[in-house]
Order: C-alpha cells, then sequence, then structure tokens
C-alpha cells in the first residue's frame, strides 16, 4: 500500500508530526477517508492519533478499525553466514472517514474566521 491517504506509524515520529499529516490530508488534501497503521510497539501511538483526530473532528469523523497479525523476516548478521529469523507481530488500522457535511462546514469556518 503506497496511497498518499496512507499513514505508517514510526516509533520516532512524535504525536504532533502524525496529527497534522492527518489534518492536513483530510483539510488540504482533501480525502474523505485516512488509514492509519501502526505494528508491535506503534499500535499505541496510532491509537493516541486516532483519539487526537476524533477529539478534533468530533462527531464530523467516524472510525473503523480493523487488527491482524504480520509476519516479519529479521536479518540478523552473524560472524560468516546473514541469518533471517521470521516472527509474528500484532497490527492494527484506524480507518477514519469524514462525515459528508464536513467541507460545508469547514468551508463555513474558514469564511467566518476570514470576517473577523
Amino acid at each position: 500500500l503506497r496511497a498518499e491517504n496512507h499513514v505508517f506509524v514510526a516509533r520516532r515520529q512524535s504525536l504532533a508530526v502524525l496529527f497534522k499529516l492527518v489534518r492536513r490530508l483530510f483539510d488540504k488534501k482533501g480525502y474523505k477517508e485516512v488509514f492509519v497503521h501502526g505494528m508491535g510497539a506503534t499500535i499505541t501511538k496510532a491509537i493516541h492519533v486516532g483519539q487526537d483526530i476524533l477529539l478534533h473532528y468530533g462527531n464530523l469523523m467516524s472510525l473503523e478499525t480493523s487488527i491482524g497479525t504480520v509476519s516479519v523476516v529479521d536479518d540478523i548478521v552473524g560472524d560468516y553466514e546473514p541469518l533471517a529469523e521470521e516472527r509474528l507481530v500484532s497490527s492494527l488500522t484506524l480507518r477514519l472517514e469524514l462525515a459528508s457535511a464536513l467541507p460545508e462546514a469547514l468551508a463555513a469556518g474558514r469564511a467566518a474566521e476570514a470576517a473577523t
């Protein structure tokens, strides 16, 4: 999956950066749905991003979750031969979708800000 509206959470990304990235996809790029993916240790960070987005947009946002298990391969560099170990990692996907009335609400909010 390499679509622009798919956000993959990394350990070194801050919550603020992820929050701004997801908001930009909704507000500036015009996507109606964004997928946030977390694996292993990044699942909790993906959940926190989802919570922050839901709080920001309120009733204008819906959430669908899906969980699964992914097989990953770790390459281990040994003395003479490289080794590969396979393990299973939990995964989480959050599907955040804007309600159809949001573009009008955003436009009205921007117009009110411009008027003041």
